[in-house]
């Protein structure tokens, strides 16, 4: 016979109040009629006493649900101890439930104008209902050590995603899991070409890599890759004036971006509202195995409500994106424009333009300003390190940023 995982969940939940409490479910992640109205029961009972029992639920339920209580529930199983899988397990079923009835509902909306908005939105809000967010820190301390145990193999080396450039690495220790780091800079400046120097040293490594580019296209984004790792000009590409031996370091790109270890996928809409921008990264990090997101540009995100003030626009989307980096476990890295009063001075976070609530909600904020003789990637913001500037070198015809005392990237290096 087949396990009722709602059942087993509920049986669990009733041997250990902190199962009821961590798994964080809904009523309705359980299926109407008596599983609904168990669970409804054992979180009534939770909130008026710290203790359940059969007597207990007898007094709680109705006849129907009760008999399915003792048939289904109250000898599932023997133990709390595997109450995670069971509880993913409803979340997934809840969730496949809840997209079925998105669609048979989005039928009825067929002539809504904002009819994709608010499929991706209802489909995020699905996504979103794992119930893993609480947790019993006595349990957690054992997952925190063995973490610091993984981080000691690392013998010193970054525990984040290696940028390619040595000093931004030793403010950042690499880009790390469920960190917003926002790179800000005034109009071509720079910020495209550091997240295609970035994203491609990456890809190099053979980590994932998303980018959701609201503002070039994927066969801009492509070029100026190309040009970046084939130390091709990027003007030479563009107008077509390649020679032969051009022709030969194309072709080897070619090669190296076919291997099955290159994952680097693009989206290029540029109409996309921030709900749309969740469903690209979670199908990005779901399905295609991407462990990094680039975002180019904030302020580029279409506002889903047209009276909305920009400045709250620009605030909303840099909480999610903000939530999307701890919900999926990935650093997000989100380029914004700085304001026209940071032109021709040395940029601080008071620049971004819009709203400053993107300063708020980085944990990490990298501005892109000049100096005497080149390129500062300014690390005004860190929630977890060091500030300060990293002096680097841009070579415009391929598009490249590198550090100055870095040797050409080189994956291991």
């Amino acid at each position: 016979m087949a396990i009722d995982t709602q059942a087993v969940i509920l049986c669990q939940m009733m041997m250990r109040r902190e199962v009821y409490y961590s798994a964080a479910l809904r009523s309705g992640h359980f299926n109407e009629g008596p599983p609904r109205r168990v669970f409804d029961a054992i979180a009534k009972l939770y909130h008026e006493t710290k203790t359940i029992d059969t007597f207990m639920m007898r007094t709680a339920i109705d006849e129907a649900a009760f008999n399915w209580y003792r048939e289904h529930v109250h000898d599932a199983v023997p133990s709390d101890s595997n109450w995670k899988y069971y509880r993913d397990v409803v979340a997934a079923d809840y969730r496949k439930r809840r997209i079925a009835e998105i669609i048979d509902e989005a039928q009825s909306r067929i002539n809504d104008a904002d009819i994709g908005d608010w499929i991706m939105h209802e489909i995020a809000r699905a996504e979103d209902a794992s119930g893993a967010d609480l947790v019993n820190q006595a349990e957690f301390i054992d997952e925190y050590v063995v973490e610091i145990g993984e981080r000691k193999k690392l013998a010193g080396r970054t525990p984040g995603i290696p940028t390619g450039i040595a000093k931004l690495d030793g403010y950042t220790h690499g880009l790390q899991k469920r960190r917003l780091i926002v790179i800000g800079a005034r109009p071509s400046t720079g910020k495209t070409a550091l997240m295609t120097t970035l994203a491609a040293n990456i890809a190099r490594q053979g980590i994932g890599v998303g980018i959701i580019s609201l503002e070039s296209s994927r066969y801009e984004l492509t070029e100026r890759m190309v040009a970046n790792i084939a130390s091709l000009d990027n003007e030479d590409l563009a107008t077509g004036m390649v020679n032969a031996r051009d022709i030969g370091k194309l072709e080897a790109v070619r090669k190296q971006m076919a291997d099955g270890a290159w994952n680097v996928r693009i989206s290029d809409n540029p109409y996309l509202t921030i709900d749309g921008v969740r469903a690209r990264v979670r199908e990005m990090v779901v399905a295609h195995g991407v462990e990094i997101v680039f975002l180019d540009y904030v302020q580029r995100i279409r506002p889903k409500d047209a009276n909305q003030p920009f400045r709250l626009h620009i605030a909303e989307c840099s909480g999610e994106l903000k939530s999307l980096a701890e919900d999926l476990n990935v650093p997000v890295v989100a380029l914004a424009q700085l304001g026209r009063d940071a032109q021709d001075k040395r940029p601080s976070l008071s620049h971004f333009k819009e709203s400053g609530q993107i300063e708020q909600d980085a944990d990490i904020a990298i501005l892109i300003g000049k100096s005497d003789d080149g390129v500062v990637l300014d690390v005004a913001k860190n929630r977890d390190g060091r500030r300060g500037g990293v002096p680097t070198r841009f070579t415009g015809a391929f598009m490249r940023f590198s550090g100055r005392d870095d040797e050409e990237f080189k994956v291991g290096s």
